[in-house]
């Protein structure tokens, strides 16, 4: 809805040789500590990264598109402002791992079954979880996805919130 239209988003995609924008798969992150200082006082922000799809079934992490981040404002659904590195190599490999791509499943593995014939080892009690000396409640955030609150080992404090969208883990990632 905001990128789609926008032309220093399409021009940027053309520069890395994109003429279809309906083959980029974007991904919205939250914004984390990346927030520019100009958005305005309470609004959200996407921190967009991008990668292209060639095919319904295609993996779109394989292709990462690097150099390229988009900051979206929630708040007023517009772009606040892109970041373009310069235009890097998309990677070319394909990203299909389905089973016409990849030949027939194996058939050398024999069946795992995991069991529990004394009963599990954690209890659930509505969103309170123990289990093996930890203690925590779960939940979920329409931003955060999943949220862990209250996290405790054998009585002693280990965390009060910790969410995924809290951890940015850049895995060799040359972006900045």
């Amino acid at each position: 809805k905001v990128l789609l239209p926008n032309e220093e988003y399409l021009a940027a995609l053309r520069r890395r040789g994109i003429d279809d924008a309906s083959t980029v798969e974007i991904e919205p992150w939250p914004g984390g500590g990346y927030a520019p200082a100009d958005l305005p006082e309470g609004h959200r922000l996407w921190r967009c990264v991008f990668f292209r799809k060639l095919s319904a079934r295609d993996n779109c992490y394989a292709r990462p598109i690097p150099g390229l981040i988009a900051y979206v404002d929630v708040t007023a659904m517009r772009l606040h402002h892109l970041e373009d590195h310069g235009a890097q190599e998309v990677p070319s490999v394909p990203g299909t791992y389905h089973t016409e791509a990849v030949g027939p499943l194996r058939t050398d593995l024999k069946p795992i079954e995991v069991v529990q014939p004394e009963g599990p080892s954690f209890e659930v009690d509505g969103h309170h979880v123990t289990w093996a000396g930890w203690d925590f409640r779960i939940g979920t955030h329409p931003i955060n996805g999943l949220v862990l609150h209250d996290v405790s080992f054998r009585g002693r404090p280990i965390l009060y919130r910790a969410s995924l969208s809290d951890m940015v883990v850049p895995y060799g990632d040359r972006d900045p």
